[in-house]
């Protein structure tokens, strides 16, 4: 097998984004692996480096947990899963990187502009947003953004959003990431992806470190969603040509 060079700077780069900002990997780094090797180990491959990552860096925001309610997040997220992974084995997959391709486009526009949403005084409409959150990550890895807008809707500190992303991350990967074994998805073929990255993972844990304390994150942040946009569409035109 020779050594997956692209697959590796790709991951890097998206993982580099994920330990600054707490997600965002899947969003820019799933279209291009989709492209490459296709959404059905593309997504199993970015499960289990997104779970190694949130691992690097738990622990930061864990006493602004908010456990109730980030438990009506999970058990949403539990009940969510198996469909997105149920989609995502059994659905065309041409079909399945248009609506990605799409929803991607649509989070980073969203992320853009941030409009104005009303705000959420309760907790009650938790599993719905972890319930969309499990089905995007096991069909295409993306469970966060259905989270960030909850956490914007509810009015979240920067270190309760960082506490209560980790404590949906954790959980969320492992029900995802047992789906894709399951279902037969994360073989050995993309374990040994994995296993390339993993050093790449660790170095991208310590840069995004860095990048937080010497770069205007705000600034960044837009280039990378612009990023993600392009990316997005890409897979759009790609699939529809192919």
């Amino acid at each position: 097998m020779e050594i997956p060079w692209l697959i590796m700077f790709i991951v890097f780069v998206a993982s580099t984004i994920f330990a600054t900002f707490g997600f965002g990997d899947a969003l820019l780094a799933l279209p291009f692996l989709a492209m490459l090797i296709g959404i059905q180990k593309a997504t199993p491959l970015l499960a289990i480096s997104g779970f190694t990552l949130a691992i690097c860096l738990m622990g930061s925001g864990y006493k602004y947990i908010q456990w109730k309610e980030a438990l009506k997040l999970i058990l949403g997220s539990l009940c969510g899963v198996p469909i997105g992974v149920w989609l995502l084995k059994h659905s065309d997959k041409e079909v399945m990187q248009v609506v990605v391709g799409f929803v991607i486009a649509f989070i980073a526009l969203y992320n853009l502009f941030k409009p104005s949403l009303f705000k959420l005084e309760k907790d009650s409409s938790a599993p719905i947003f972890g319930f969309i959150g499990g089905i995007l990550g096991g069909a295409f890895n993306t469970s966060a953004p259905p989270v960030v807008m909850y956490g914007s809707m509810r009015g979240w500190s920067p270190l309760m959003f960082i506490g209560m992303m980790q404590a949906f991350f954790l959980p969320t990967d492992i029900f995802v990431i047992s789906g894709h074994i399951g279902s037969g998805l994360l073989d050995k073929e993309v374990f040994i992806y994995y296993l390339w990255c993993l050093p790449l993972l660790l170095l991208a844990v310590y840069l995004g470190h860095q990048f937080k304390k010497k770069i205007p994150i705000e600034k960044f942040q837009k280039g990378v969603f612009v990023l993600i946009f392009i990316s997005g569409i890409l897979l759009v035109v790609k699939s529809l040509i192919g």
